[in-house]
């Protein structure tokens, strides 16, 4: 796949977001896809945390006593913090699961290759 115009970055880095191995592969368009995949699943939960969030608002200052609505506020805190790191948690989650590389050491990337386990490096600590 040819960019109409090559970035130069580092001397062995011609193209910025084209390596060799994906363009043979056909990986590049897949990590593509499923980047724009990931953005609208990520814009998706967030608009629903956030909706869910302002419900859960409307509904509790609707609350008459003081004591329940105290406990209400602090209920509502916590499902904002646990549904926006959620929503944080799944678009780094997917983000590393969509560029990682093979050699990196974490979870496989899509471009089907099998992990390569590092090689031992000099002898026992002693």
């Amino acid at each position: 796949m040819e960019l109409c115009a090559p970035i130069l970055l580092q001397r062995g880095l011609r193209y910025a977001l084209v390596r060799g191995e994906d363009r043979r592969t056909g990986s590049f368009m897949k990590k593509i896809l499923a980047s724009f995949f990931t953005i609208i699943l990520v814009v998706g939960i967030t608009l629903g945390a956030i909706f869910v969030l302002v419900r859960a608002t409307l509904y509790v200052t609707a609350i008459a006593s003081p004591l329940a609505r105290a406990g209400a506020i602090v209920a509502e805190l916590f499902l904002g913090v646990i549904l926006l790191l959620g929503t944080v948690w799944v678009a780094t989650h997917l983000a590393v699961r969509i560029f990682s590389t093979a050699n990196a050491g974490g979870p496989q990337a899509l471009n089907g290759s099998e992990r390569q386990e590092p090689e031992e490096q000099g002898g026992p600590l002693v």
